[in-house]
């Protein structure tokens, strides 16, 4: 676990020490859609991906280049939406991410950036 992250919760250390549904998945995987926030250069970027079937999110991944708290984010992402019916309402929000993860103030954008990754996966599959 990074030492950057002596001052987060609890929880976002779990995820850092343990991420769940890190990398991607393996080509050819079916109903999988993908959704992308921040950016390299504004010094972070997140990429979601969530496998799609019978209007559930059966699986999911996560791909990120940015700081701890948005791992930790990405992490806690991928482990609450797995089984939940596709819908906006189902998604937790980035403040409440952040909240549980214990995330500093100056800190708790990561999840903001991680919850508008899940959106816009879940806007190429409500196209």
């Amino acid at each position: 676990m990074p030492d950057s992250a002596a001052g987060y919760g609890e929880l976002a250390r779990d995820h850092l020490a343990r991420p769940v549904g890190a990398g991607c998945f393996s080509p050819g995987v079916t109903g999988v859609v993908s959704g992308e926030a921040g950016s390299l250069a504004g010094g972070g970027f997140v990429r979601l991906h969530l496998q799609i079937r019978n209007h559930r999110i059966i699986d999911t991944r996560f791909e990120v280049y940015g700081g701890p708290a948005l791992m930790a984010a990405g992490s806690w992402y991928c482990a609450a939406l797995r089984s939940k019916k596709v819908s906006r309402n189902s998604i937790p929000s980035g403040f409440e991410a952040a909240r549980l993860l214990g995330l500093p103030r100056d800190e708790q954008g990561s999840a903001l950036l991680a919850e508008d990754a899940v959106l816009a996966a879940l806007e190429q599959l409500l196209r």
